[in-house]
């Protein structure tokens, strides 16, 4: 499959998505209906990525593993040849095909979640949709937010191994309540699910490393998050219903 997708990219040179989203799925982990796992696999470790709002202030330490995670640099394709391929769950075995990949493999696996989850039904509140091209992902963000609108990423100085770090001094931001928020999945090209949840606010996080590398993340608030069935992994109690994570 790799000897196949490289050629591919080769041939088409697909567009390289800098690594600025995580690869978690926000409300199927918080509503506990999936096994996926926050960046290093473990929601265990991962107990910073949900939090309070009185968290955002400076000098607030975390563990936050998914900054360390190696970047998916797999590469987005024209439209034309990202609708010429298969991508459905009823179709999946000419996506298999497609990519010479077995049925019974680890790749086939990655593949087939990554389909399922572009199909899982929308929660109350949310928009969502997977694009498998850069037009495709343009589209879907000028057609719910307008022209007007500015791409932000979890930005990060220099590739670090070490997970901790500590909100600056330069202080939280509110960048908008209107939002979409991409997540890079995991895929033989690039595919981000892309999905906006009503009443929610976006701050954007400066942070310091214990060993002196800068970055900035995004938090993101939900006002609501009763529509995900259950409490969010911080325990947060359920009449409270506000849920924040980073990405």
């Amino acid at each position: 499959m790799k000897a196949a997708l490289a050629n591919m990219i080769k041939r088409y040179k697909g567009i390289l998505i800098p690594r600025y989203v995580t690869a978690y799925r926000i409300y199927e982990n918080a509503a506990g209906n999936s096994k996926q796992e926050f960046g290093d696999g473990n929601m265990a470790t991962n107990k910073d990525v949900f939090f309070f709002e009185s968290k955002l202030r400076p000098g607030t330490k975390m563990n936050l593993k998914v900054l360390t995670s190696k970047a998916n640099k797999t590469a987005f394709l024209p439209r034309p040849v990202a609708d010429s391929i298969p991508f459905s769950t009823k179709k999946f075995a000419q996506v298999l095909k497609y990519f010479s990949v077995q049925p019974k493999s680890a790749e086939s696996k990655i593949l087939k979640k990554t389909i399922e989850d572009c199909e899982t039904p929308t929660i109350e509140g949310e928009e969502k949709f997977c694009a498998t091209s850069l037009e495709s992902f343009m589209d879907f963000g000028v057609s719910k937010l307008g022209k007007d609108i500015q791409l932000l990423s979890a930005e990060l100085e220099k590739e670090t191994q070490n997970p901790e770090f500590s909100i600056g001094d330069q202080g939280v931001k509110l960048m908008g309540k209107s939002e979409i928020v991409c997540h890079k999945m995991d895929y033989a090209y690039a595919v981000f699910f892309c999905h906006s949840i009503a009443k929610t606010d976006v701050y954007r996080v400066p942070l310091v490393g214990a060993d002196g590398t800068r970055a900035t993340i995004l938090a993101i608030c939900h006002e609501d998050s009763s529509a995900w069935g259950v409490t969010p992994p911080t325990r947060i109690p359920r009449q409270n219903r506000v849920t924040e994570h980073y990405r």
